[in-house]
């Protein structure tokens, strides 16, 4: 591979005098206003058609078309064209427009005769759509919330909540990684996140990918309908920590989640144990370090000390309102619960390799957190040569 100069680049692919080209004529606009054009497409188009070919099924479509089903949106968002303005009601009939043109044929709908392939397909086009994780369980009611709080609203805001019986799965999405940036702590590197929005896109695709297939999903993209970690815990994701944050083989804390409550019939995963609840007994390392004091040092016991405790859980009591206050009335970002954690390590080898005796030794957890500081990882990177040092691909 050569390096070409400007001049010979114009020389290469400039042939004359370059115009200015309209954009009225690019074909993104001319079915706009060529009325030949859409007379023309009117009559070759056709409602999209669906077989039992392989390549050529609902669920091959639905993929497709949910794969596209974000762009008008984005696309609405991020306009950058300087001469046009949208009122805020033209937007928001925009958000609201059907997501895609295209259509199965009428009536059609996923044959779920066979629950295990269909909840393979759906874990495999999660994936596919930015989920490093995916556990499915069971709707339980007790995690939905009683009542809905609506922060946009200026009345009305306080409403009771119901999902409807029809709803009885739960998909849950982990989103991880971010290690390397999780050891400059406290600083803003460590608290920065890519995760939360390869989860708003992600959940957004997968619950279009359902209603596609013929069924119902409800996207909880913001943790506004029911509880997420519970339900991450019942679909086989991880278990709860010390702090009130779900803990994952994979990712340790450094994860976050998303929800799609579905119609659609599915299999459910099994809850797990992988030895965190001896782990965190002897290990309080987030309890140490938190520099607002709001872990417990105790043992895990149902009594509540807040009203945003949910009372009934067996857990490590924690003070939220001492949390929240410290992480957006302070200076400084925190997460430094989540940096500290000895599961907050990368899905290496050797970390798998810790974790396996973690679970199957649970009798020499002590050692492990000794092990723990004798590497290092609970001292945090200065940030002095970050910049220099960084490998996005890497973080």
């Amino acid at each position: 591979m050569k390096k070409l100069t400007m001049a010979e680049w114009d020389k290469e692919y400039i042939a004359g005098t370059i115009e200015r080209f309209d954009q009225k004529y690019t074909m993104g606009r001319r079915h706009e206003w060529d009325l030949s054009l859409r007379e023309r497409m009117k009559t070759s188009s056709a409602i999209a058609e669906v077989s039992d070919l392989p390549g050529w099924t609902l669920i091959d479509w639905a993929m497709r078309a949910a794969s596209r089903s974000q762009m008008g949106k984005l696309q609405l968002l991020n306009m950058s064209n300087p001469n046009q303005s949208y009122a805020s009601e033209t937007v928001a009939k925009e958000l609201r427009a059907n997501e895609s043109s295209l259509k199965p044929s009428k009536g059609e709908k996923l044959d779920v005769s066979y629950p295990e392939k269909i909840t393979r397909y759906i874990k495999k086009a999660a994936v596919y759509f930015g989920a490093d994780l995916v556990g499915i369980c069971k709707l339980d009611h007790r995690w939905i919330y009683s009542h809905s709080y609506n922060t946009k609203e200026t009345t009305d805001r306080h409403q009771p909540q119901e999902i409807p019986e029809e709803y009885k799965y739960v998909i849950v999405l982990g989103f991880g990684g971010g290690y390397y940036l999780r050891r400059y702590f406290p600083s803003y590197i460590n608290t920065w996140s890519s995760n939360g929005y390869r989860q708003v896109l992600t959940n957004a695709h997968l619950s279009a990918f359902i209603r596609y297939l013929g069924f119902k999903a409800i996207d909880c993209s913001f943790d506004d309908v029911a509880l997420a970690i519970p339900q991450a815990m019942q679909a086989g994701l991880g278990q709860l920590g010390r702090n009130n944050l779900l803990i994952t083989p994979q990712f340790g804390e450094s994860v976050r989640l998303g929800q799609i409550l579905t119609d659609l019939p599915l299999i459910p995963d099994d809850p797990i144990d992988f030895g965190v609840t001896e782990f965190c007994n002897v290990c309080k390392k987030c309890a140490n370090a938190c520099p607002s004091g709001s872990i417990s040092h105790g043992n895990r016991t149902p009594e509540t000390i807040s009203i945003s405790n949910v009372a009934g859980e067996q857990k490590w009591q924690f003070s939220p309102e001492t949390c929240h206050i410290h992480l957006y009335g302070h200076k400084d970002p925190c997460q430094t619960c989540i940096s500290v954690c000895p599961f907050t390590k990368p899905n290496t080898f050797f970390h798998q390799g810790v974790r396996w005796f973690i679970d199957k030794a649970r009798w020499a957890d002590s050692f492990y957190v000794r092990l723990n500081d004798v590497f290092g990882y609970d001292k945090p990177k200065k940030a002095d040569n970050f910049w220099e040092d960084w490998e996005p691909e890497k973080y």
